[in-house]
């Protein structure tokens, strides 16, 4: 793999710090989430060859940390800024829609604009 300079192999191949894990776990989580993927997708092995590739000193979660543990914290983060946001305003208007699939699937949809 050709490297522009010696400080993309040394990035590359250095140990990944907590804060950069936390960040990975997080795009991932968000990738999932939004790409539709399951939670699975950490267990396949082409993935985990994928990503060792791109980033060797990173070890993938499993599924059920990535959709317990990581899931629950980026949640909670993600409420916090919602109530922090809350906090600065001074009227909020709440919409929500739901319907289920003709494969009886259930979709809410939620909306708060202030």
């Amino acid at each position: 793999m050709p490297f522009a300079d010696s400080k993309d192999f040394v990035q590359m191949t250095k140990p990944s710090t907590v804060s950069k894990n936390k960040q990975l776990e997080a795009q991932l989580l968000r990738m999932v989430v939004k790409e539709y993927q399951p939670f699975s997708l950490v267990e396949d092995a082409e993935f985990k060859r994928f990503v060792h590739m791109l980033c060797p000193a990173y070890n993938l979660p499993t599924r059920r940390i990535l959709s317990n543990n990581i899931l629950q914290t980026c949640f909670v983060e993600a409420m916090n800024k919602v109530r922090e946001s809350f906090k600065m305003t001074s009227a909020v208007c709440l919409t929500m829609d739901s319907w289920t699939s003709i494969n009886n699937e259930f979709f809410s949809c939620d909306g708060a604009f202030h």
